[in-house]
């Protein structure tokens, strides 16, 4: 029997490459965890993405922590008590990271009350103005000349 034919009918076997996924599982969960990290040696960037040899370090340790059986949140916990909030990537909701989630929402009701206002005014000034009636020997010459049409 040629391998690639015994490769592909182990392939249709049920469960036959359940292995190789729970074996990937700890790679899978340390990229993702990688990914969603923000790193403490690059500003703005994630542990995925840092150049940093220190986030390299650190990007071993979780997937070394996985291969363990370690659960994410409690890595998550220890990386957290070790580098800070820095890794969530959101700013706290106390002390001055107030401004940073309640100023977009202040800006926005701002912005929304001065177009409320800039609109109310047009309005005003865009009201239609009465007509003045029209001459009636202007409305009788334009009917003469509509009928001779």
């Amino acid at each position: 029997m040629r391998p690639t034919l015994l490769v592909a009918l182990l392939l249709l076997l049920p469960g036959a490459h359940a292995g190789a996924d729970t074996a990937d599982a700890p790679a899978r969960e340390a990229a993702r965890l990688s990914a969603s990290l923000m790193s403490p040696f690059c500003p703005g960037m994630t542990l995925s993405t840092c150049p940093s040899p220190d986030a390299a370090t650190v990007r071993a340790e979780i997937s070394d922590r996985l291969h363990r059986g370690e659960p994410s949140a409690s890595i998550i916990a220890d990386l957290e008590a070790r580098f800070g909030d820095v890794l969530d990537g959101s700013p706290r909701a106390r002390g001055t990271g107030w401004v940073a989630w309640l100023g977009p929402g202040a800006l926005g009701l701002a912005l929304l009350a001065a177009l409320r206002s800039a609109a109310g005014s047009r309005a005003v000034a865009a009201a239609p103005a009465t007509e003045p009636p029209l001459d009636p020997a202007l409305l009788a010459r334009l009917n003469d000349e509509l009928d001779t049409l």
